[in-house]
């Protein structure tokens, strides 16, 4: 039913990485006979993946959500999700999304690995790119870049993308929360003085 008020959510002052899945489960986990039902904060979260908070993207993850039984890409859950502001401002806060994103890879890490998949083929899509050479274009391959090291490639490519990380982020004074999140995952406390000004 469409009739009922779909309220934009206000969100706490304090919001950040560490309780933001604590308080969407509030607002988007349905608890029914012992069996917690958080199909829209799986969506929510898969929408942190892309920098930016894309429609089209949006509703491709209803699609991956949806199955032969059960169209999940529905009006009623399209106007519930979008209760959140980031949805009407068009992106999340770097901080919410790595909370997002460590939810994800630790509760649902195969569904991660194949929205990774999916975000890949979007990134590489011909009508997406963005004319070579310009800032744009730099943006652009530090995300295909990114995305390819999380699906874990073999030792040689892996070596090949992180030296190309590394020369598309150097002199940069802010990063992709993906970036931060790779670096914090990828040097020990050791190297932690090369990667400091990466953090969020």
């Amino acid at each position: 039913e469409l009739d009922k008020p779909y309220q934009p959510i206000e969100l706490p002052k304090d919001l950040n990485r560490h309780n933001v899945v604590d308080f969407l489960k509030t607002q988007f986990v349905e608890n029914r006979a012992n069996n917690a039902n958080d199909l829209l904060l799986r969506w929510i979260a898969a929408c942190a993946i892309p920098p930016q908070l894309f429609w089209h993207w949006t509703l491709l993850v209803g699609e991956l959500l949806s199955d032969k039984r059960y169209n999940r890409l529905n009006l009623e859950n399209l106007f519930t999700i979008v209760r959140l502001p980031w949805f009407v401002e068009g992106e999340m806060p770097e901080a919410i999304r790595l909370g997002l994103i460590d939810w994800l890879e630790e509760k649902y890490p195969a569904w991660m690995a194949e929205l990774r998949k999916e975000w890949h083929k979007v990134l590489n899509l011909e009508e997406n790119l963005p004319p070579p050479n310009t800032m744009a274009w730099k943006g652009h391959r530090l995300e295909i870049i990114l995305n390819e090291l999380l699906q874990n490639p073999g030792w040689a490519k892996r070596r090949r993308l992180e030296l190309e990380l590394e020369r598309l982020i150097y002199g940069q004074k802010e990063n992709d929360a993906m970036v931060i999140k790779y670096l914090e995952n990828k040097y020990q406390p050791l190297d932690a003085k090369r990667t400091e000004r990466f953090r969020p």
